[in-house]
């Protein structure tokens, strides 16, 4: 996103804001201790092309055994210098055939979708024919990335979410590239490298039961590799607080949030809260478009949607971000979990996905992960496996509360 240079107005305006704010939340939120150096994985992280050049010029040199291709006629991005880490993979990946272009460079900070990496495989496995089976709904025929997938998915390279969703268009994470790789190398024969031990990664938790054998393999074969992180003393919330923040809060949600209410009004000052039962979002994004027209949402928003998923869910989202754009205002996003039984159930994981990625697009935005949280703790949830319990109300409005204070480290829209 492309934005004007901040006058001096503007800048003098946010570093009176960011102070204001540090007065406010002095009582409130306690001292973080000083940052520490980790090292993780980030499994849940999209890749990018920088990262997926470099996973898989590894991989076909490590697994494959592929030999370096010919160099003499180098390869040259406009987004690409001899210094950046990643130069080497790109040039391999590009000389292989592997990836190449997006016809504005190489693009290497872009994401990488799941119909994009199945394509590369199959182009790697010499494009065979395959029959489309049309076990995926969101795979039409006679598109680019049609015969990749049917020949992927025949193979047990990759699999589905579930419900008859391939997740197309969505952005590939670390774990799950990891995973398409190891399968690929199990149907090819290659030689499977020894296991790594995990613990080591800070972050080794988050990786996915799924993908826990491939990510291990992945890090043996030299593959996917950790990097250092800090890694910041979780600040203490208190939810009885009435925390004030500048220019105030506007929450729009769904039941979830809902059975929060009473301790989010308790937690914070300044509060407009929305929230209804079966809410969607094309209908909390509405609210919130009309809320920005009106000039009466206040300048920190809440969005608590996707437990009752619509299929335009995504662009509903992103277009209401993107018109936000210019305006002022910061974002949190708090991620859905559902685990009822309900059509939901396969609709929610690759869509809290989605939203993740969305604070490396927006800038202003900030993740409360709430589909991570909960997923590793049940008891925070009622019988229903969707709704909060009392101590699943506390942690979900300190969930929320974090992410407020977070979002305030970054610019506004």
């Amino acid at each position: 996103m492309r934005r004007n240079k901040p006058g001096i107005s503007k800048i003098t305006s946010l570093l009176l804001t960011l102070a204001m704010a540090l007065t406010l939340l002095a009582p409130f939120s306690g001292k973080a201790s000083a940052a520490e150096t980790v090292t993780v994985i980030a499994p849940q992280s999209n890749a990018t092309r920088a990262e997926a050049a470099s996973m898989l010029t590894r991989f076909s040199q490590n697994v494959l055994g592929y030999p370096i291709p010919d160099t003499s006629v180098p390869v040259e991005y406009n987004d690409v210098s001899s210094g950046d880490w990643y130069c080497f993979a790109v040039e391999y990946a590009t000389q292989a055939g592997i990836m190449s272009g997006t016809g504005e460079g190489f693009s290497p900070g872009a994401t990488l979708t799941r119909a994009m990496t199945a394509t590369i495989l199959w182009n790697i496995s010499g494009a065979p024919s395959a029959k489309d089976d049309g076990r995926f709904t969101d795979v039409p025929q006679g598109q680019w990335y049609s015969h990749a997938i049917a020949w992927a998915a025949a193979e047990g390279v990759v699999s589905g979410y579930g419900g008859g969703l391939f997740g197309t268009n969505d952005a590939i994470t670390r774990e799950q590239l990891a995973v398409m790789l190891y399968r690929y190398a199990q149907r090819s024969g290659a030689v499977i490298a020894g296991r790594a031990e995990l613990g080591d990664f800070d972050d080794s938790g988050d990786i996915s039961d799924y993908a826990i054998e491939a990510v291990a393999w992945a890090v043996g074969a030299g593959i996917i590799s950790g990097f250092e992180k800090e890694k910041k003393t979780e600040v203490e919330v208190k939810t009885n607080a009435l925390l004030l923040l500048p220019g105030g809060v506007t929450v729009v949600g769904d039941s979830v949030m809902l059975g929060a209410e009473a301790k989010m009004k308790t937690a914070l000052s300044d509060l407009q809260f929305d929230a209804k039962v079966s809410r969607g979002m094309k209908s909390g994004v509405s609210v919130l478009t009309d809320a920005v027209k009106k000039g009466t949402v206040k300048q920190n928003i809440v969005i608590a949607l996707g437990t009752n998923y619509n299929y335009d869910a995504e662009e509903e989202l992103e277009a209401f971000l993107t018109s936000l754009e210019g305006k002022g205002y910061r974002v949190v996003i708090v991620t859905p979990f559902c685990k009822n039984g309900s059509g939901n159930d396969t609709h929610v994981p690759p869509f809290a996905e989605f939203e993740r990625g969305l604070s490396s697009v927006y800038p202003f935005v900030e993740i409360a992960d709430w589909n991570a949280l909960a997923g590793a703790n049940l008891s925070l949830l009622s019988g229903d496996k969707v709704h909060l319990s009392a101590a699943g109300k506390e942690e979900y409005t300190k969930l929320v509360v974090r992410a407020l204070l977070a979002v305030q480290e970054k610019p506004a829209s």
